[in-house]
């Protein structure tokens, strides 16, 4: 008897809205109605099913819609054909895709005969195996007793695995919002628990349940176990998620959107626009709630006809366009976008997205760069200068092209690299650090003068003056620098012969100078000389015939005016240097001033003179230079000691005088003859003068003269 019961268990299975008007039913109960199939839909379950009685039936709705996370039990017996049968009833609720409850599903058995132990077994896991939560039975100490299919799809498990066994064993336990302990306590305290709960299994699988846990008391009133129904959250909870998270960067998108300026779109293959960002509504006064919106409410038809073609190029070939676009806005307006159109696929389908930035006030100002632009080219083209404009940063450079027929470089300097490598060599480290000088410290102009190559085959250089102004940003770096350059080749060359002619005249008038001196040196050597010897000679003759003391004197005051005019002579003419050598003769001229006791000077004689042979014209300078320098140390300086230094070093002869007189202020001393012909000698030899005194420090000469010329390139 117990095995044909066994065979033969049937399952009543029927759905409810809930209003409990039933929705579908199995054969089952179709029969135990009596009635068809047809007949049973939309009819409520108290009509259809005779043996609910209302108060049961609205208790277990209840409870399963307030409680939707587990079963509800409801045993219930029939009268029928005069015989009592007994039924055991399993409800839960059925969840939208929302989570929210929206019908009941009823699983029943005849448990008429469930004293059998065996056959009570087989309906209780027959009817575990199929409600739709997870039920799992549990002994005192936990252990899995009883698995029913579902728990075995929502744990991963088999029945077989783990039976006998914890799920502890299997995974981490989280309940949430309250730990375990806190759960136990509840489940001893009030008899169940009901809640959210993460399973976390070792291989870090994820499981979300909604569980709820009560105990299952003995006859004497002892816990002997558990059971748990537990409802299945992780795709529900997954979907959440990801709706929350697509829903959280879809606004989060359209925030960004909204924020850009740009406008923003997606149209559809049918010519819809199914997004517009709240810029594009604005510009062409489209609701909020207006989606979607045909492209012919927008624009105009022959608009609409080249956004339609462009979008079906977009969408069928899965390419990107962009262009810059006229829109006519609904107010009138003309403006001008930048728009990049891209392919989109969703889920809803394929689309034509789009941004368009408005760029009507840039292009307006391009134009207006333009425009000024040309009146600059213009307006330079027609000056006499070369003008040019360096963009710092770009490093780019543009000039003009003068009208006065100026020589320049037939192609045009791209960049600071290209000037650098027409520059003469030996100007060209000079131009780098003045210019970069300027730039890196601030200063708002620059100006320069060095050669430059003229761009012909023959090799010439054009000396060029530039004048730069430079534009600066607020942190005042230099961005730009804009110029004025002109060709100063034939000024410097006209500058060059007048100076070449100011020299020789300058030459001409030292020479002359050397001759009437050499001239005055012979006559009074030749013929004053001469003279004083012949009355010294008859003085000597007297004094021998008649002894008288001012005939000694006389001869006395001779032999040093014949001694002063051979000085004398030696001074005035260049013979001596000839003869003696520049170190000599300056050695000699010391020797005299020392002897008369007005001026102490020190002199030693350089070396280097021992294998240099100075031109005989340098050595004449330099003597006639030193001269200069002491008799106006014996004339002003009121000095008492004086250094004469001159020496040969580097291919120049390097003179300096210094004294320890009373000094003077050189911006206040007008140059006399003495210092002027010091000046004259100087420049007619290409050297140069390093003059330093002040009142009460004495004076300082050095003075610098090159053995050979230097030779300018043009």
């Amino acid at each position: 008897m117990i095995e044909s019961h066994s065979t033969s268990i049937s399952l009543y299975k029927l759905v409810t809205n809930l209003q409990l008007e039933v929705v579908a039913a199995n054969t089952e109960v179709q029969q135990m109605a009596g009635l068809s199939l047809q007949q049973i839909i939309g009819t409520p379950i108290l009509q259809a099913l005779p043996l609910f009685d209302a108060y049961h039936t609205e208790r277990v709705k209840n409870a399963c819609v307030q409680q939707p996370g587990y079963s509800q039990m409801l045993e219930v017996q029939w009268s029928h054909n005069g015989a009592i049968q007994h039924f055991t009833w399993m409800i839960c609720a059925i969840m939208d895709s929302a989570g929210d409850p929206e019908g009941l599903q009823w699983i029943g058995v005849d448990s008429t005969h469930c004293k059998q132990t065996s056959y009570v077994s087989k309906v209780q896991q027959l009817v575990l195996d199929h409600i739709s939560d997870a039920l799992v039975v549990h002994d005192a100490q936990m252990a899995v007793t009883s698995f029913s299919k579902k728990a075995e799809q929502v744990f991963g498990l088999t029945a077989h695995q783990i039976s006998g066994r914890k799920l502890s064993d299997y995974f981490s336990v989280r309940p949430t919002p309250n730990n375990i302990e806190h759960t136990v306590q509840e489940i001893r305290r009030t008899g169940q628990w009901q809640g959210p709960v993460q399973w976390v299994g070792h291989d870090g699988n994820e499981v979300f349940t909604y569980s709820n846990i009560f105990e299952v008391k003995d006859t004497r009133g002892c816990v002997c176990g558990y059971v748990s129904i537990n409802r299945d959250l992780t795709d529900q909870l997954k979907l959440q998620q990801n709706h929350k998270e697509q829903s959280t960067v879809k606004t989060l998108l359209e925030e960004i959107m909204d924020q850009t300026g740009a406008l923003a779109w997606a149209t559809d293959a049918a010519g819809n626009k199914r997004y517009m960002n709240a810029t594009f509504r604005k510009a062409f006064n489209v609701g909020n709630d207006a989606v979607p919106r045909r492209m012919n409410e927008l624009f105009n038809e022959e608009e609409v006809a080249l956004r339609s073609d462009e979008n079906r190029r977009v969408i069928d070939e899965g390419i990107s366009l962009d262009k810059v676009q006229e829109f006519s806005l609904p107010d009138g307006r003309e403006v001008k976008y930048r728009m990049h159109k891209f392919p989109v696929q969703t889920g809803e389908g394929s689309f034509a997205a789009g941004f368009a930035f408005n760029i009507t006030q840039e292009v307006l100002r391009e134009e207006e760069l333009q425009y000024l632009k040309q009146r600059y080219e213009k307006a330079a083209n027609i000056l006499a200068d070369v003008i040019a404009d360096w963009d710092i940063e770009k490093d780019r450079i543009w000039r003009s092209d003068p009208a006065s027929g100026i020589e320049v470089h037939d192609a045009k300097a791209q960049c600071i690299n290209d000037r650098y490598q027409r520059l003469h060599p030996a100007d060209l480290e000079g131009f780098k650090t003045s210019l970069f000088n300027a730039i890196e410290s601030g200063a708002e102009t620059w100006q320069s003068e060095y050669r430059y190559h003229s761009g012909k085959a023959d090799g010439r250089f054009k000396v060029l003056h530039e004048r730069g102004v430079f534009l600066r940003n607020e942190s005042g770096k230099a961005v730009r620098m804009i110029s004025v350059i002109q060709d100063v080749t034939e000024k410097q060359r006209l500058q060059l012969e007048l100076e070449e002619k100011k020299r020789a005249v300058t030459q001409a008038t030292i020479a002359g100078q050397e001759a009437e001196r050499s001239e005055l040196a012979r006559e009074l050597h030749d013929n004053v000389g001469q003279v004083l010897a012949m009355c010294k000679l008859f003085v000597d003759i007297t004094s021998d015939a008649v002894q008288h003391e001012y005939l000694d004197k006389c001869r006395d005051h001779l032999q040093r005016a014949i001694a002063e005019i051979r000085n004398l002579s030696h001074r005035l003419s260049p013979e001596t240097l000839s003869r003696k050598g520049l170190p000599a003769v300056i050695a000699d001229m010391v020797d005299n001033i020392n002897q008369t006791g007005k001026l102490r000077i020190h002199h030693k004689k350089c070396s280097c003179f021992e294998n240099i042979e100075l031109p005989q014209q340098l050595q004449i300078a330099a003597f006639r230079i030193v001269q200069e320098c002491i008799n106006n140390i014996l004339k002003h300086a009121q000095a008492t000691e004086a250094s004469i230094h001159i020496c040969v070093k580097d291919n120049e002869l390097s003179i300096g005088v210094t004294d320890n007189g009373k000094g003077f202020d050189p911006a206040r001393v007008q140059t006399g003859i003495g210092l002027k012909n010091i000046y004259d000698r100087i420049e007619v030899n290409g050297g140069s003068i390093d003059l330093k005194s002040a009142q009460g420090k004495g004076c300082s000469i050095s003075i610098k003269i090159p053995l050979v010329a230097e030779t300018v390139l043009f």
